[in-house]
């Protein structure tokens, strides 16, 4: 027996081509009148915080690309946010998936909540079934919930060597 959402929410894992193949993976719902929101991990050089990332909600970057099928799942909404809300926020961040990045991040989410992998292929992906815990970025408080402007210090520029 399968439930279905009575107030029409869904939920799917999207992946879009950022370069050369490589894919940026996000989360959509949509509810019972279309209205779609979107979370997803960015950071490093979209924000100019290299290795730090922050969960965006409606991140006009997260758009388009190829999507596993819904969810309808009473409860999955509830997980996607749930899971989203419990994100360390702002986190360590690797485009090479040495720590979470955009794609374990929304993995992470999809495997909690049951969401179906897009169709893609696996290399796509850099960090997609990495089970790495995501890591706070250190020394900065925690926003929890999801805001614009990311709080992650800047890089940190080496002092200039002395001539003499």
């Amino acid at each position: 027996m399968r439930f279905s959402d009575p107030k029409g929410l869904k939920s799917r894992a999207c992946c879009k081509n950022i370069v050369l193949g490589i894919k940026h993976c996000y989360i959509e719902t949509h509810d019972s009148s279309g209205n779609r929101s979107t979370r997803g991990l960015v950071g490093g050089w979209y924000l100019g915080m290299d290795g730090c990332g922050q969960v965006l909600p409606d991140n006009d970057y997260d758009r388009g690309g190829s999507c596993g099928e819904w969810n309808q799942d009473c409860t999955t909404d509830q997980c996607v946010k749930d899971h989203t809300d419990m994100y360390p926020n702002p986190s360590r961040y690797s485009y090479l998936g040495a720590d979470p990045n955009s794609n374990s991040f929304a993995s992470n989410i999809a495997n909690a909540c049951k969401l179906k992998r897009p169709p893609i292929p696996e290399g796509d992906t850099p960090g997609w079934g990495n089970r790495n815990s995501p890591v706070p970025f250190p020394n900065v408080p925690q926003i929890g919930t999801p805001r614009w402007p990311i709080t992650c210090p800047a890089p940190i520029t080496p002092a200039p060597m002395d001539g003499g």
